[in-house]
């Protein structure tokens, strides 16, 4: 089995940080999908959009601050800010000066921050955002600092982690008390395994486990790569620093450097698609908020089953925005 780092590339950036990050595709074309990851993992390109192949795109996939082989944010330094110079630093490295540039930003679960950040950030602030045609988000989070009601998408376990407690108890002592709770479930990968069957595999419902086993059979996975190449992932992101997992409350609670409310007209005619599971224990209230926001050309759609429902949908969720954006632009 591949390693997680066997496809990935490393960038050097100044102050001695470190940037990794995996892509697939045509890396000469101008159309480019920047996928941001979910906690406990990193940029992987081991699977393959058939889809993303198809139209000639070059998929983009980092790991975010403090995750696998990315350093953390420094620092006295904004999160958005770390973000937004990473993402810049590797679009400057991999597409440069091409005036014709289309990005796609995608994000999942803890990732939709990242994708939405990159997506709202104001042009004086990336000018790579004028290229931005879309964005596509898979079981969202909002920005807690705007959407006052966020906590009604969480549970009570979910809010205390990552909601309002964990920023008013001090010295980040829920996401460490968490950490001594989950870090001895990631102490290999066959414990990591286990963790990940326990949380998402037996959990899933009669329907969503037929989705699950068609998508397997699609992908020419026998049974049980599946949920050990996750694990092996997953034991890798926390394997050079817990920063990243620390520092995911405070990055939902803070400034994300935009307010979807307050968006110009440009940054509302760009498509979004919001994408969430029946079943998820996150609750469509957060997306339905952004819904809202981010305006007439966003749109909601619900998959049956849980947290990774999208995941066995992507094909056709990859097609419906690519034309999406297409017809939009023709109609232009």
């Amino acid at each position: 089995m591949a390693t997680p780092e066997s496809n990935e590339k490393l960038l050097a950036l100044q102050g001695g940080r470190t940037l990794a990050y995996a892509d697939y595709g045509d890396s000469s074309s101008s159309t480019v999908v920047f996928f941001f990851h979910g906690a406990f993992f990193v940029g992987d390109a081991s699977s393959k959009s058939p889809v993303l192949l198809q139209k000639g795109v070059h998929c983009i996939t980092p790991t975010l601050p403090g995750w696998g082989n990315t350093s953390p944010v420094p620092p006295s330094t904004p999160y958005v800010s770390c973000l937004i110079s990473d993402v810049t630093f590797i679009l400057q490295h991999l597409h440069p000066n091409d005036p014709n540039l289309r990005i796609f930003v995608a994000g999942a679960s803890f990732g939709t921050a990242a994708a939405q950040m990159v997506f709202g950030a104001p042009y004086d602030v990336f000018p790579f955002g004028r290229h931005i045609v879309g964005l596509l988000l898979l079981a969202t989070f909002s920005p807690f600092r705007y959407h006052k009601d966020y906590a009604k998408g969480l549970t009570w376990p979910d809010y205390i982690s990552v909601g309002a407690p964990s920023q008013y108890i001090p010295f980040r002592l829920i996401p460490n008390l968490l950490k001594l709770v989950i870090r001895p479930k990631l102490k290999s990968v066959e414990s990591t395994e286990k963790f990940f069957r326990s949380f998402f595999i037996d959990k899933m419902k009669p329907i969503e486990k037929a989705k699950f086993e068609e998508w397997r059979a699609k992908e020419g996975l026998e049974a049980g790569r599946f949920p050990k190449t996750w694990a092996t992932i997953m034991n890798f992101s926390v394997s050079k620093s817990w920063e990243g997992f620390l520092g995911m409350a405070d990055v939902l609670n803070s400034d994300w450097g935009f307010n979807p409310s307050e968006s110009d007209e440009e940054h509302k005619s760009k498509r979004v698609l919001i994408v969430g599971g029946t079943d998820d224990q996150l609750s469509p209230k957060m997306a339905e908020w952004l819904v809202e926001k981010y305006g007439s050309n966003a749109k909601l759609v619900m998959k049956e089953g849980g947290h990774l429902s999208s995941m066995f949908y992507m094909d056709e969720i990859w097609e419906e925005l690519l034309v999406d954006v297409e017809s939009t632009v023709a109609s232009q």
